[in-house]
């Protein structure tokens, strides 16, 4: 018979079952390239019996791969065609099987941009090792902790010639509980080692000419460098101020503590308002 529209054979989501010849029967199997077809239904198909298209469960209906008309057919009837929807598969994309060609830049162009430093809770992928994995910014950001500042609760007298530890017993600030403020030392955490910026400095009551004052840096209790202040002859008598910055590469358990020494002749007194002991970790 003639229709409008593509050629049946061709359509995209149907296919055209085989020819049926027709007898004095109601019942007629289905096949497709000679092999059994199950329709899902009967409303999947679509059947043309003497040029006229059939009502599914009213004119006909299946059972498994057989089609069953109302009544029997003559051989004088036709079956002009019967069109069977195909099934849609839904399927899984593999794993492994996505890559950067099936992704485009808009994957993370078209996203809402950040307006500020990410939180810490924040989460990026990296890889470790080729496996994709999420973490906190707060693992990766760059920051300067551990960290501390601390200075003299009270004025310190310190005996002439004698090594003495000045006692930065006050914390400003301890980021990493890394500052014992009892004991005055900086303690390197667990996890922690590295290089770290430290600045220890006071202020000395009167030192005359020729005198020596000294600002010695230990580590776990043995000296590892000093700064050395000398006064000149003809230098006025007068309160002197010493500053030290150095580096030192830390491990874990390490710690640092500042001491003095001078050559006064008699005690003098360190001014807690202008003594200072601070440091950080440096990111490498």
């Amino acid at each position: 018979m003639a229709y409008i529209g593509r050629n049946i054979d061709n359509l995209s989501d149907r296919v055209k079952l085989d020819a049926i010849t027709t007898s004095a029967t109601a019942t007629y199997n289905l096949l497709l390239s000679s092999a059994a077809y199950t329709p899902s239904s009967a409303e999947s198909l679509t059947v043309s019996l003497n040029g006229v298209i059939q009502a599914p469960q009213t004119s006909y209906s299946v059972s498994g791969s057989t089609i069953i008309f109302a009544s029997a057919l003559t051989s004088s009837d036709t079956i002009d065609f019967i069109l069977a929807e195909r099934a849609i598969q839904l399927t899984t994309v593999g794993s492994g099987t996505v890559g950067s060609s099936q992704i485009t830049a808009d994957v993370i162009t078209g996203q809402t941009a950040l307006g500020a430093a990410p939180a810490d809770t924040d989460e990026l992928l990296i890889s470790d090792a080729g496996t994709l994995k999420r973490v906190d910014y707060s693992y990766i950001k760059s920051t300067n902790t551990p960290n501390f500042s601390a200075y003299m609760g009270s004025n310190q007298t310190v005996a002439n010639a004698t090594a003495t530890k000045l006692l930065y017993n006050t914390e400003e600030f301890d980021s990493g509980s890394c500052y014992d403020a009892s004991n005055s030392k900086f303690v390197v955490p667990s996890g922690e080692g590295g290089k770290y910026l430290f600045t220890a400095q006071f202020e000395i009551d009167t030192v005359d000419d020729g005198e020596r004052v000294e600002l010695k840096v230990y580590k776990n209790g043995s000296e590892d460098n000093r700064a050395r202040m000398f006064t000149t002859s003809g230098h006025d008598s007068r309160e002197q101020f010493i500053e030290n910055t150095f580096i030192l590469n830390l491990s874990a358990s390490d710690y640092i503590e500042i001491y003095t020494q001078h050559n006064v002749g008699q005690d003098r007194t360190y001014y807690a308002s202008h003594t200072r002991f601070s440091g950080f970790k440096l990111v490498e």
